[in-house]
């Protein structure tokens, strides 16, 4: 560790996002790193919060999904009002003094995807891109419910609630179903955590408002994913016009710890825009709560028989 710095806790048990010049890169630090010796160093913020600076995420009730390796679901609130009855979220420190979010995360549902796509679909010398690209072709052809297929995606358990014990699930398939159900399912099955996460923060913060989600991530390059999400929430999903959304967030966060920018939120809202809406279907919102409301309580009931098979 080339810095180390004492950072207290903020009011709210959070740790706080300071952008403030910490010192300058030492010679040997630079010589182990590859990088030029001198360089300010700014503290800074995750990963997470670094991705709503870059997607102009700076106003209450704003709203964004990070469809990534470990998706996490962010909304801007301006006090602190814990879920203590469902545990679906938790509060982070935002950039600017006051400013929270409230934040849902998903372990591993990025690397899920990937792990599907590598073992049981991808063709010969099928690329990634191109694995995606042909079953998102095949998903899209297949109605709500997978045809009676329904998935638990959370292969490594679940942080929001809690539940180390739950692991991957498929169930209900028959001789009908092909890979794409199985991937479909899989795909729903993240779409209702992170629907359910959107009513949890709606429950707790009425008068944010959310009715649009942006998206960001490699998922945000999946139309037929994207539209699935804004039909299982009954939000407009907005996806944006650059993919180094979290990086140009850093960036933004770094050049204001050397004075560089005079307004971050200005630089943030100038260089990032909505490149493709996805409305939701309001015929489908019926059968999508339907679907969420069994995912839950299966997500539930599962779980301990996914513990006893570990044991």
């Amino acid at each position: 560790m080339f810095l180390l710095c004492h950072i207290s806790l903020c009011k709210h048990g959070c740790y706080p996002v300071l952008r403030q010049f910490q010192g300058h890169l030492s010679k040997k630090a630079a010589e182990t790193t590859g990088l030029r010796s001198g360089i300010a160093l700014i503290s800074g913020a995750g990963d997470k919060i670094a991705g709503c600076v870059g997607a102009n995420v700076l106003k209450k009730g704003d709203m964004i999904f990070e469809a990534a390796s470990y998706a996490g679901l962010s909304c801007l609130v301006d006090d602190f009002r814990p879920d203590y009855e469902q545990r679906y979220f938790d509060i982070l420190d935002g950039a600017f003094p006051d400013d929270l979010y409230a934040h849902y995360y998903i372990p591993g549902s990025g690397i899920t995807l990937n792990w599907f796509m590598d073992h049981f679909a991808r063709k010969g010398k099928e690329s990634l891109g191109e694995a995606f690209a042909r079953m998102d072709a095949k998903v899209g052809q297949i109605p709500p419910g997978s045809e009676g297929l329904m998935a638990i995606g959370m292969m490594g358990g679940t942080a929001m609630p809690f539940d180390g014990a739950l692991k991957g699930v498929w169930m209900g398939f028959n001789w009908v179903h092909r890979e794409e159900h199985f991937y479909r399912a899989l795909q729903e099955s993240f779409s209702y955590a992170v629907s359910t996460a959107i009513d949890r923060i709606n429950a707790k913060y009425p008068d944010c408002g959310q009715d649009t989600v942006k998206i960001i991530g490699g998922g945000a390059r999946s139309k037929v994913w994207t539209q699935m999400l804004a039909d299982v929430s009954q939000k407009t999903f907005e996806r944006l016009d650059r993919e180094d959304i979290a990086l140009w967030g850093a960036c933004l966060l770094a050049a204001d710890g050397i004075g560089l920018f005079g307004d971050v939120r200005k630089a943030a809202e100038e260089h990032v825009h909505v490149k493709e809406v996805y409305r939701p279907n309001r015929e489908l919102a019926g059968r999508y709560a339907e679907l969420k409301e069994q995912y839950n309580r299966y997500a539930k009931e599962l779980s301990p028989y996914c513990k006893a098979l570990k044991s």
